[in-house]
Formats: C-alpha cells, structure tokens, sequence
C-alpha cells in the first residue's frame, strides 16, 4: 500500500511537469498564431488599401 501511494505520488508530479511543459507549448503556440494573425490582418490592411498589389 505504501509502495502503490508513492507510486502513485511519483506519477502525479510526472503528469505535472508533463502537463507545465504542454501548456508552455500552448502558449508559445498560440503566441505564434497571434503574429500570424496580426501579419494576416496588416497585409490585408495594405491589400485593401491598394498599397500591396
């Protein structure tokens, strides 16, 4: 039993490293998509604006 809790600990602190590294990889992800986006969004600024051909 007291095996199975310290596994069971173990795991847990894995699963939280795991899971801080995973949301860092969101948030550097969703970082990207937002330049993207606001890249998008200037080039169609300028496209409609007749600047860009």
């Amino acid at each position: 039993m007291r095996c199975g809790k310290s596994f069971s600990q173990i795991s847990q602190q894995v699963l939280q490293k795991e899971g801080m590294y995973r949301l860092s990889e969101v948030h550097a992800l969703e970082k990207k998509s937002a330049a993207v986006d606001e890249v998008v969004n200037f080039r169609e600024t300028f496209e409609a604006t007749g600047v860009v051909a």
